[in-house]
């Protein structure tokens, strides 16, 4: 388990901020990739997936450490929590983007789970809140470009999808924040919590993530670019 020096409510608004910024380049990528961008989408798609995989398992076994039966039993309620919200708001299992704001519901849905488990990983430390935060950047920059490519709101604007983009993301500072103060005040939550981010995370990859990369690139391109980026971040995440 990454412990390291305690990180503050500073630490968690500093780099959720940064982490949510990130989500601004993601229509840029779909500017410079207009000629190969269904294939561009479903690669994001995979790495979104791939980074919110490794950074999961990461989360659960801290919280299998932490309170092994509290962290199970996260993970299952963030299961069945991620289900039911899909079902109340009609968002579907592939981002359809039926409507030109559906697309941003369900960006608002990732980044609750996000803060989730950014706010937990910041009651583990400083480190584990910096490497959270830092692959949750990295997954912003991807799935918005996702976001963008669903919305259909006329005329499209890069700037104005840009701009969405990061105010969608913006929960996952506020959550981060009310968790890490959960986190601190009550210490048996922390457990829970860490699996409740894991079940979260299983849910939306396999879900939404990887169904809607499928449509953009072959199944063993998709399979790859998962294994890798969540390898790497595991890997990342184990020698900080």
């Amino acid at each position: 388990m990454i412990v390291g020096t305690a990180a503050s409510s500073l630490d968690v608004l500093t780099l959720g901020l940064a982490a949510a910024l990130t989500a601004s380049l993601g229509p840029v990528l779909l500017v410079v990739s207009t000629r190969h961008i269904k294939r561009t989408l479903g690669h994001a798609n995979a790495l979104a997936a791939g980074m919110m995989l490794g950074i999961g398992y990461v989360l659960v076994t801290a919280g299998i450490q932490a309170a092994a039966v509290g962290a199970t039993l996260g993970a299952a309620l963030g299961v069945v929590v991620m289900y039911w919200v899909h079902v109340a708001l009609g968002i579907g299992d592939t981002l359809d983007g039926d409507g030109k704001h559906r697309p941003l519901v369900a960006a608002i849905v990732h980044a609750t789970a996000e803060g989730i488990a950014l706010g937990a990983a910041a009651a583990l430390g400083h480190t584990m809140a910096v490497v959270v935060a830092g692959t949750l950047a990295l997954h912003n920059a991807s799935e918005s470009a996702v976001t963008a490519s669903q919305m259909t709101m006329a005329p499209h604007s890069g700037r104005r999808d840009s701009f969405l983009a990061v105010l969608s993301n913006l929960p996952q500072v506020v959550i981060g924040l009310l968790v890490f103060d959960v986190a601190t005040r009550w210490p048996a939550s922390l457990g829970p919590l860490l699996g409740a981010s894991f079940g979260a995370f299983i849910y939306l990859c396999l879900s939404e993530l990887l169904p809607a990369s499928y449509h953009g690139a072959g199944r063993t391109g998709i399979a790859v670019g998962v294994t890798v980026a969540a390898g790497i971040v595991a890997l990342v995440s184990a020698t900080a």
